[in-house]
């Protein structure tokens, strides 16, 4: 399957557990100064509310890829492992398994600078709102 070439596979199911809810490299970057975990699937659907869920566990450096997968691929931007998924026309919809959730390495992420670009989506803890990040503003 396509995925940003960085990413680590995180299966959303796993927020239900009571313990452990998270993979170590999240435990690893979890509030890191610095860090981001930027989570994305397809087409941004499970991702927000895979982030919410993160947020409200604690995890306060998420945001989510706006537009997900698709708008990366739409963009033109490359660092993709596998073949892209086919854009859906609005009569389809994409399979299950292009709407698993993702998020890139703390590695990858803590590599770039500390101060993120104000189009970053996050949540913050005083406000919790949450504001769109456009891949085109960081990686063209």
């Amino acid at each position: 399957s396509c995925h940003i070439d960085t990413a680590i596979s995180y299966p959303s199911t796993m927020l239900s557990r009571s313990v452990n809810p998270f993979i170590p490299q999240i435990y690893e970057a979890r509030n890191k100064e610095g860090v981001w975990l930027l989570l994305y699937d397809f087409d941004e659907k499970i991702a927000t509310g895979t982030a919410k869920i993160m947020f409200e566990k604690g995890v306060d450096n998420v945001m989510v890829l706006t537009g997900g997968l698709r708008r990366w691929v739409e963009e033109g931007l490359d660092n993709l492992s596998g073949p892209p998924p086919p854009i859906p026309t609005p009569t389809s919809r994409p399979s299950s398994a292009a709407s698993s959730t993702r998020c890139l390495s703390p590695r990858s992420i803590a590599s770039t600078p500390s101060t993120a670009p104000s189009s970053r989506s996050s949540l913050s803890r005083k406000s919790k709102e949450y504001r769109p990040f456009e891949p085109a503003d960081r990686w063209k």
